[in-house]
């Protein structure tokens, strides 16, 4: 009795975790898994073959194997079970899409070995892989309804599987492994680890959580039916299952260049990027320069940037290393360094990187022309002529200086070589675009507008209102901007 208790109370806490539409999809794709195995009739449980022929090629047979496994002992029974039950479905994707990091690390583990006592490298490795290779399937149609036309390599796959994976490997190392040779430096470490290391690594990338839950949502194929009929969004519960739409930008205003512009990006450079941003500018994209569109002049390139808002800065140089920095402020001529500690250098190839503000000065951006007395370019931390990343005013080329580190980002040195010669640059807006002048003025109020009863009198009085149309000046207009300062 008291497992049957037991069994039922671990039931009724899977089931409180879905909205009530969530249940009815979680009806319908148990019902369309037991069904899919020669045309069945029978919906009460379902075996391994009916969800292999379901998930088809949306998954790895191996991933497969092992998640109809997690299911078949997901309530924790010492009866050993071949078929899944729906409380078994309910309680495995409770664990799976929404899970704790305890929860979902042991979810992990289990798909990624047989082994229930330790995972290898190897393993994990091959896992996280397999599940990065198949998140350009999971998103296809979300991608192209956003005007995104990228196209992804395997080897783009792999860095960001191997960027996902170096706190797991490295962990205790105080020196992580050089990469920036090239990408075969990766060398997998003969370690083995246990769902608490898994634990502690997801809490350092749980963006890998919503990359696992996307796939998974994908090859069950939740609301993947109404998706692509064209249901209306109303019609799909705002909490639903299938939420891969919220991972990827739209792209404002390109869609039409797609063909001529040949892109620096793919999506999991895409991924890795908006992850990195500030919550409120990762809803949208919008190019603003390309050297494969607008030419190589700096004074084209300062132009198309300028005024335009929070941006990233995307170079491949001609030794083939792709990197860049995040913007946080639009680029504005002027004689010193600022910005703020949001701004980021990045790497993407040969390999995957991110390198925040380290607070040891507020050297985060610069930008420069015409002047003869400071240095005529862009650049993003360091100090002038030693930037962690600066493009110089005399198109093509740039440099990225660090022994051993860039100061203000931590970053190493980004390009092959110190003095690097740009092969294609690209910027791309990110977040809604900044208010235009008159609609920052258009939120000011009337001189009048405070005092409402003088208004009424001139009003009763038949005195016309001077005033009118006037507006008060920005009351923190005068409030000098404080800026970051360097440590003393």
């Amino acid at each position: 009795m008291g497992g049957s208790e037991s069994k039922k109370a671990e039931v009724v806490k899977y089931e409180t975790l879905f909205t009530s539409g969530e249940k009815e999809e979680l009806k319908r794709v148990f019902d369309s898994i037991s069904c899919s195995c020669n045309g069945s009739a029978v919906k009460t449980a379902f075996g391994l073959k009916c969800l292999q022929d379901y998930v088809g090629n949306r998954l790895s047979e191996k991933i497969t194997t092992r998640l109809h496994q997690e299911m078949c002992s997901v309530l924790g029974t010492d009866e050993k079970h071949s078929i899944v039950t729906m409380e078994m479905f309910c309680a495995s994707m409770a664990l799976l899409l929404k899970g704790t990091a305890e929860e979902q690390s042991a979810i992990i583990h289990h798909l990624a070995t047989e082994n229930r006592e330790s995972v290898t490298a190897q393993e994990m490795y091959e896992f996280v892989s397999d599940i990065i290779h198949y998140i350009e399937d999971a998103m296809k149609s979300t991608i192209a309804a956003k005007n995104w036309h990228l196209v992804t390599t395997a080897e783009s796959n792999n860095r960001f599987a191997r960027y996902l994976l170096r706190d797991l490997f490295w962990r205790d190392r105080k020196q992580k492994p050089n990469l920036s040779d090239e990408a075969s430096s990766f060398d997998l470490p003969e370690k083995s680890y246990t769902e608490e290391d898994i634990d502690v690594w997801l809490s350092s990338r749980p963006y890998f959580s919503q990359v696992l839950t996307v796939v998974f949502r994908y090859a069950l194929k939740f609301q993947q039916d109404q998706i692509e009929e064209g249901a209306s969004s109303a019609s799909i519960d705002s909490t639903a299952i299938y939420q891969e739409a919220a991972v990827f930008p739209v792209c404002q205003d390109v869609n039409f260049m797609w063909s001529k512009l040949n892109s620096i990006l793919d999506i999991p450079s895409v991924l890795f990027l908006n992850h990195h941003l500030p919550q409120k500018l990762k809803s949208e994209w919008r190019l603003l320069f390309s050297t494969r569109l607008h030419g190589e002049s700096f004074a084209t390139f300062f132009q198309d940037i300028s005024d335009k808002g929070p941006n990233i800065i995307i170079v491949k140089d001609t030794d083939g290393h792709v990197f860049g920095g995040f913007a946080s402020e639009t680029w504005l001529s002027q004689a010193n360094f600022y910005g703020n500690s949001s701004c980021f250098l990045f790497s993407l190839s040969p390999f995957m990187d991110v390198y925040m503000s380290t607070g040891s000065n507020a050297n985060y951006m610069y930008v420069n022309q015409k002047q003869q007395t400071l240095p005529n370019g862009l650049g993003m931390g360091g100090q002038f002529n030693y930037f962690g990343l600066w493009l110089d005013a005399n198109f093509g080329t740039g440099h990225s200086k660090a022994e051993p580190k860039c100061r203000t980002y931590d970053s190493p040195q980004l390009s092959k070589e110190s003095n690097f010669k740009i092969d294609v640059l690209e910027v791309w807006r990110v977040g809604p675009p900044p208010p235009k002048p008159d609609e920052e003025e258009e939120g000011r109020p009337s001189i009048l507008d405070a005092d409402p009863e003088a208004t009424a009198i001139l009003e009763l009085i038949g005195k016309e209102r001077k005033s009118e149309g006037l507006r008060d000046k920005d009351p923190t207009a005068d409030i000098p901007e404080v800026k970051d300062l360097p440590p003393m």
